[in-house]
């Protein structure tokens, strides 16, 4: 990726005043639940419950540590609801929503049902994968158990602002105005606030409630987003990079994933490719279970027709989230335009099973498996070739590879048609004149074969195949 990516210039001050950037290292060790009662397998002290370890390694950022913590206390049934709660909270930072649902749910379940934080956790990642309306339930079932959990509040907050009910939104968020600091649940508070803010037309409260929630908690992406689309409000990226690169230049500051990933975002929209791809690299390395990094890093390679190291990324991000539909589209993309038409017959298939009538899913099938080696892939490809549409962007080969296979079968007159569309999209294409000879062959008409093969020499003098067939032609010519 080449290009002179512009300068910044420091950011010492927004439109609306001076900023501080204060970060605040992430706490969690303020998860104090209901008490549930469990029979647990293994006797633990204060100083080894994995619990409590797990919660002290996500206080220094160590996930690996903290996720192998929670899953010892659930392998021995100890505070299993606990522990669920934080390998869901894991998993949200890792970008693995699917994963985190799940886990949220057994907690509740661990919970015997009552469990509200659990409620609310997953109310909120309902929430961001936009089901609000089971988001809604979760909230009040957390409330109904205990009506003063902040979580659950923030989450009514948050489904008031999306439907523009600014005064019933403000009244939700009043109960966090006291918050203070990332134990407490601030940075919430101040990002909805800054919604809350945006929402009603007061953009300099805004950008000061967001940049104090990003830099509560910048392992959120969410609260970086935010900052951005105000910043961008202003036509003014650039300031949403500084409030970024300043932060992770504090002494003792520890780079997140996230954080990196909502960078590296930023650097693309300023065109700035190289250091996008260099802070999505670093965003991999600091969490390689990070999947959103990953989706973007494979966006950023295919952008740059690097389709190799596109397809790499996103095959690692499918191990994480098996069902995305776009990547799966992409990959299968990707993996045609290096000519790894098998595992993008892979990757489309997937995408059909998800959705069955997408047209994009059936291309993406059709021009890999008409290169297949399977019989059965390659009539089913050809089939959907002649089917779906004529305006995609087919390419000249895949319709060579088209009358091949129609060849073979035997339907001349189809192939010839086929080779005929595949001239009109590459004039120059040397397997068509080719192809066309092979027909003419077998349908006894050498002369004309003659001169199709002559004109794949033209087009290709150093194959032998062009050469051979056209001896062969001259020969049956007589």
């Amino acid at each position: 990726m080449t290009g002179q990516p512009p300068r910044l210039r420091p950011l010492s001050e927004s439109r609306y005043g001076i900023l501080p950037v204060v970060v605040v290292l992430l706490v969690l060790a303020s998860w104090i639940f209901p008490a549930v009662s469990s029979a647990a397998d293994k006797s633990y002290t204060i100083d080894t419950d994995p619990v409590r370890l797990g919660v002290k390694a996500m206080e220094k950022g160590n996930i690996v540590e903290a996720k192998a913590r929670f899953e010892e206390a659930v392998a021995n049934n100890h505070e299993v609801h606990r522990a669920m709660f934080g390998l869901a909270e894991i998993a949200i930072r890792q970008g693995q929503y699917t994963d985190a649902e799940a886990n949220y749910r057994k907690s509740i379940a661990a919970g015997g049902g009552n469990f509200p934080m659990g409620n609310a956790g997953l109310g909120l990642l309902l929430l961001r994968l936009g089901r609000d309306q089971e988001a809604a339930q979760e909230f009040d079932l957390a409330l109904d158990a205990d009506s003063s959990l902040w979580r659950a509040h923030y989450g009514k907050a948050r489904l008031f602002l999306a439907d523009e009910k600014w005064r019933q939104a403000k009244k939700e968020l009043d109960h966090g105005q006291d918050l203070r600091g990332l134990a407490k649940g601030e940075e919430k508070y101040q990002y909805g606030m800054a919604l809350y803010m945006l929402g009603t037309g007061d953009v300099p409260g805004a950008e000061k409630s967001a940049l104090l929630a990003m830099h509560l908690d910048p392992t959120d992406p969410d609260y970086g987003t935010l900052v951005a689309r105000i910043y961008e409000m202003d036509d003014n990226i650039t300031l949403a990079i500084n409030a970024y690169e300043q932060a992770l230049a504090m002494p003792g500051m520890t780079p997140t994933a996230p954080m990196l990933k909502n960078l590296g975002t930023l650097y693309r929209k300023e065109k700035r490719f190289n250091e996008a791809r260099d802070s999505l690299m670093r965003a991999v390395s600091v969490d390689s279970t990070f999947a959103p990094a990953l989706k973007d890093l494979g966006d950023l390679y295919r952008l740059a027709n690097q389709h190799d190291k596109a397809a790499r990324a996103y095959l690692r991000y499918i191990l994480l989230e098996r069902d995305d539909l776009e990547v799966l589209l992409d990959l299968a993309d990707s993996c045609y335009e290096i000519r790894r038409y098998a595992q993008g017959v892979e990757a489309a298939k997937t995408a059909r099973k998800l959705e069955p009538d997408n047209q994009a899913a059936q291309f993406n099938f059709a021009r890999s498996g008409i290169y297949s080696r399977d019989p059965a892939t390659k009539t089913e490809a050809a089939g959907l070739m002649t089917e779906l549409p004529r305006d995609l962007p087919r390419r000249a080969n895949d319709l060579v590879a088209l009358a091949s296979w129609q060849t073979s079968r035997k339907n001349y007159a189809t192939a010839l048609k086929s080779l005929d569309r595949a001239g009109r999209l590459d004039p120059g294409q040397p397997n068509i004149p080719f192809q066309r000879g092979i027909i003419n062959l077998r349908l006894s008409k050498p002369d004309q074969a003659v001169v199709d093969f002559r004109r794949a020499v033209e087009l290709k003098p150093a194959s032998p195949a062009n050469h051979t067939n056209l001896g062969i032609a001259y020969y049956q010519a007589g």
